[in-house]
């Protein structure tokens, strides 16, 4: 039980410390390259501070540029573009701290040049790579222990590290730690935002991209490099936008008019073309927002909707409603359509105006109560009209019919239901059919069985 206790303790601390700990998640490479470029500045500023420090403290012009030389050379060697990112990192970062080794042996050891170890680490923890930080904590240590045991001059500068140099190695190491355990605490927050950014980016359907004042592109989503049918991010990022959007005029080539929405405004709506890698166009519509920095426009979002499945929508659309106005027209029946309330015509056919001799104002104001009133005037019940209207508008989910009679001999049949998207009742529809002529027949046909009922009596 002692035991099970234990190993739960140790798996629950493990799985605390990786959450805690940085994933060391590669940086973006165009990011990767703005902190390698900063990082190899230094190094070569650490070069010539390097020979100033040399000479002042007496070390001499021959000594202090061979020293210099060491630093010179690892900087020549990170700054290869033929090699990995992880070998020119551990390379730049070992000519962080081996210029850390020589201010404090310039120096003569004292406690103060010890802090630029301190600053180093800062600086190589910006790669957010394990490898050249372990390496980089795993040199401060050797070159403590050591360099302070054969060497303790050229570390310490007083008695007891000269005669306990692990022990002052243990000392620093103790500060290291503790200063790289904020680096990681840092590393990781930035880690996490990264990650966040990264989420929201390629959790939309719509194409994000980044630009900088230059209009090159800096950063963009997977769903921009699948509108323009690129194999990854980076394929696009470097790139200016002008290869890649373009106005829906071909020949229209003004980049300050075709680009004017890239300034410091708010735009949507603007109507471009994406310029695919295999040459055809995609279009799409298109909204900017700057960003600003120190409220200074620094660059520009810009969000890319793929229009070809908008456009497919709406043809669809188009040839539904076409069908549908067909459809109404063709009828012999006449057909309202009245909102949920009951108070707005939405739609009608032809047949219906010429049934019910509407003028021309009521169709105009789509007012249902003009309709109503109108429609009342030419019944014969024209208040039981109106109670069994309201009595449907009571219940709108009931289907009802009615046989209407007018002044003038008009029979019609009225069938009324409720409108539907989905399971929501939006409004209601009314169709009449004119059966005058069957009413008429049927009456005619009973009078002359009657009439002939009575003759052969």
């Amino acid at each position: 039980m002692l035991f099970g206790r234990i190993q739960s303790f140790i798996s629950s601390l493990v799985e605390t410390v990786s959450k805690i700990l940085p994933e060391g998640r590669a940086l973006p490479d165009r990011d990767w390259q703005v902190r390698h470029k900063g990082i190899l500045i230094l190094l070569w500023f650490h070069v010539i501070v390097i020979v100033v420090a040399g000479i002042y403290k007496g070390f001499g012009p021959s000594q202090s540029l061979s020293e210099a030389a060491i630093v010179a050379v690892l900087a020549i060697l990170a700054n290869r573009k033929r090699v990995s990112r992880s070998y020119r990192s551990v390379i730049a970062s070992l000519g962080l701290v081996t210029t850390s080794a020589i201010l404090v042996h310039f120096s003569g050891g004292y406690i103060e040049a010890h802090f630029h170890y301190f600053v180093m680490l800062a600086v190589i923890a910006i790669y957010q790579d394990w490898i050249p930080f372990l390496l980089a904590i795993l040199f401060v240590a050797v070159n403590h222990g050591l360099t302070g045991q054969f060497a303790p001059h050229a570390v310490y500068n007083h008695t007891d590290a000269f005669l306990h140099p692990w022990k002052w190695a243990g000392i620093h190491a103790a500060y290291v730690l503790a200063e790289s355990a904020a680096l990681l605490v840092g590393w990781r927050i930035s880690e996490r935002a990264r990650e966040r950014v990264d989420l929201v980016l390629n959790s939309t359907g719509e194409g994000i991209i980044g630009l900088d004042l230059d209009r090159i592109i800096t950063f963009a989503n997977k769903s921009a490099v699948n509108m323009m049918g690129h194999p990854s991010v980076d394929a696009i990022v470097g790139k200016p936008i002008n290869k890649i959007l373009q106005d829906s005029n071909i020949a229209f080539h003004n980049d300050d008019a075709l680009y004017s929405y890239l300034d410091e405004n708010v735009h949507y709506g603007v109507k471009k073309m994406v310029l695919r890698e295999d040459g055809t166009r995609l279009p799409v519509e298109l909204a900017s927002n700057p960003i600003r920095e120190h409220n200074h426009v620094v660059g520009t979002v810009l969000t890319l909707k793929d229009e070809t499945y908008l456009k497919l929508a709406e043809e669809e659309q188009r040839k539904t409603l076409s069908l549908l106005i067909a459809t109404l027209e063709s009828t012999t029946d006449g057909i309202f359509v009245v909102d949920k309330e009951g108070k707005k015509i939405t739609s009608f056919n032809q047949k219906a105006i010429e049934m019910w001799k509407i003028p021309g104002d009521i169709i105009l104001d789509r007012v249902d109560e003009k309709l109503m009133a109108h429609v009342m005037e030419q019944v014969i019940d024209p208040e039981g009209f109106l109670v069994r209207a309201k009595e449907v508008y009571s219940q709108p989910d009931r289907e009802s019919f009615d046989i209407l009679k007018f002044k003038d001999g008009r029979v019609y049949e009225r069938y009324s239901k409720p409108q539907r998207i989905g399971t929501e009742i939006i409004g209601r529809v009314w169709s009449f059919r004119d059966i005058t002529e069957r009413i008429n027949s049927e009456n005619q046909l009973n009078f002359l069985a009657t009439h002939d009922a009575l003759t052969h009596l």
